[in-house]
């Protein structure tokens, strides 16, 4: 690592399109594998699912033929036959048209087809595009008659879920449905470029006006979704949302959780619809035994749901605690985990000694808050992490009393301010930054802004939906783990940081029998080298699960014996202080 590596990323996702480009000048034969996976940066069996229908066929095209890729126009030209134009869009994606002035992002370069070679390409991608609109058409004719509210009310629990959920990027044959930044093309509220936003046009028309391809997206849409909730829409992020792609995807879903479960002779079902109920009543069953985690490509953002037994796991509240924290502990605030049937205990017991203590000194870090800091710098080292945090609800009095006497718009009217987020850097970061910590400062406050963002947007998606202000965007709480590789591509925050490599873990504490989903996490980074590994993974979970239990036991604490805890620290100037 390099203080250069750690202020600013070196070249970005630019500097990734124009290393793909040399690398086809380099093995043009190779330039449809090297294109969709962006050099070996996206598995292969997701960037061949990214293509058209006009694409694949290209592309089988190329190869049976061995054509030819040119670097310049110029020289085919003069030649008697269909010269077709390849590039990238802005975003990673392989493009190709007829069309030689079409602006491209990056020019990858011509290739020609001679006048069977063309005839050949537009029979073989008509075959495709004809199945694809009879599959249409049957989607179409179960809504048309006497089903158009179905629909509408479809359309309504699509547009509600991608408006409430991360980024959205899939496609359609040649069309892009995202809620992507500036690309944002569904819901004009989120901002983007695009003259028709489509979610909000729908909207506006019956649905005999609606085009084939929305009705799919629609459709397909939906049953995804009701097949794993809101989360499950990313696993399409970057591959083509068909109803031969829906259809294989369930099955293979289907086939897995049967493995999982050990179901020998599962149900018979046909159909999306029934598919889609299917796989949601064996997710349900996978959730008894595992826990499931997503892996995020950032460049393509596209998520793979993946699972890992919680026999594996143990039980991350007992008292077999990691021997680094456990000495850490015991050391400074001589907490013995061992003498407690489990984490939460001997933490509750911690904090009421801390509140009743009448010795504390006066320092920089309240005792109470320097426990997260201990976790966080705990979890940092054991996974080879750059840079560790954890966020949550300055003051918990306030959060119980909105709570006890439902204040919702009191609630979702708390500024990010009312957030915190405890950022530890390794040793190695802070050592870097030696004679240069009024720039460290200002790194970690930035991360800790974004973080504090997160918990403020979150919160919302806890409150009963018809209980949140109209004006009060918020996203769904992440429920599931997740490791990133790629992160530091489109994320804003993760670019501004340089996260390359990062695992999220998410926590729900409990109070008064409601639980309240993300309510704190587990984040950590790494900006170069490795990926993080399974163990390192399964070791994130374990902190994670130390984190959520300090938490709860805070809110036990204060709701059961009348005191009062804010966290002051991890401010601004808090940041400025220590780093200074």
């Amino acid at each position: 690592m390099t203080e250069a590596t750690l202020v600013k990323r070196k070249n970005g996702f630019n500097g990734i399109l124009e290393e793909v480009q040399e690398e086809i000048m380099k093995k043009p034969n190779q330039l449809f594998e090297i294109a969709i996976t962006l050099n070996n940066r996206i598995p292969y069996n997701v960037g061949i699912k990214s293509l058209s229908f006009f694409q694949n066929e290209f592309f089988e095209i190329f190869n049976e033929y061995k054509l030819a890729l040119s670097s310049e126009y110029r020289l085919l030209e003069k030649e008697k036959s269909f010269v077709y134009k390849l590039g990238l869009t802005s975003y990673g994606k392989l493009t190709i048209s007829k069309d030689i002035e079409t602006d491209m992002f990056i020019t990858i370069g011509y290739i020609s087809l001679n006048a069977k070679q063309s005839l050949e390409l537009q029979k073989r991608t008509s075959i495709k595009r004809k199945y694809f609109i009879e599959e249409c058409q049957k989607i179409r004719g179960q809504f048309i008659n006497n089903n158009q509210q179905k629909l509408k009310d479809m359309l309504d629990f699509v547009y509600f879920t991608i408006y409430h959920m991360a980024p959205v990027l899939t496609y359609i044959d040649e069309y892009t449905y995202n809620n992507f930044y500036q690309s944002n093309n569904l819901i004009q509220v989120m901002g983007g470029k695009s003259t028709y936003f489509m979610l909000d046009e729908l909207k506006t028309k019956d649905v005999i006006e609606w085009k084939d391809k929305e009705v799919v997206f629609i459709y397909l849409m939906y049953w995804l979704i009701k097949s794993g909730g809101p989360a499950r829409g990313e696993e399409f992020n970057g591959v083509q949302l068909l109803p031969q792609t829906l259809n294989s995807f369930l099955d293979e879903k289907i086939s897995i959780y049967q493995d999982a479960l050990n179901i020998s002779n599962g149900k018979v079902v046909h159909g999306i619809e029934q598919k889609s109920k299917y796989v949601s009543e064996l997710r349900k069953q996978m959730q008894e035994r595992y826990v499931f985690y997503r892996h995020i490509n950032g460049l393509n953002l596209h998520k793979e749901e993946r699972f890992v037994p919680k026999s594996l796991l143990g039980n991350n509240e007992d008292s077999d605690v990691d021997t680094t924290l456990q000495v850490l502990l015991l050391e400074n605030y001589s907490l013995d985990l061992n003498a407690y049937p489990n984490v939460c205990n001997g933490f509750r017991d911690l904090i009421v000694s801390i509140l009743n203590s009448k010795s504390i000194e006066e320092g920089i870090i309240h005792p109470l808050e320097r426990v997260f800091q201990d976790i966080v710098d705990c979890a940092v080292k054991a996974t080879n992490s750059d840079v560790g945090m954890t966020r949550g609800i300055r003051d918990i009095n306030a959060f119980i009393n909105a709570n006890d006497n439902e204040l919702f718009d009191q609630a979702c009217s708390w500024e990010q301010s009312d957030y915190f987020t405890c950022v530890v850097p390794c040793s190695e970061i802070k050592q870097m930054f030696k004679g240069k910590e009024k720039i460290l400062s200002g790194i970690l406050k930035s991360i800790a802004a974004r973080m504090q963002y997160n918990g403020w947007h979150y919160l919302p998606g806890n409150i009963p939906y018809d209980k949140i202000p109209v004006d009060r965007h918020f996203f769904f709480p992440p429920v599931m783990p997740d490791t990133t590789e790629w992160s530091n591509q489109h994320h804003k925050g993760h670019i501004h940081a340089g996260v390359k490599y990062a695992i999220r873990s998410p926590e729900k504490i409990t109070y008064k029998g409601k639980e309240y989903i993300s309510f704190t996490d587990l984040r950590l980074m790494r900006q170069k080298g490795t990926p993080f590994t399974h163990e390192e993974f399964l070791l994130s979970l374990k902190f994670s699960s130390y984190l959520k239990q300090y938490y709860q036991a805070l809110i036990d604490v204060v709701s059961i014996e009348n005191k009062d805890v804010k966290i002051n620290s991890f401010d601004k100037k808090w940041y400025d202080e220590v780093y200074k």
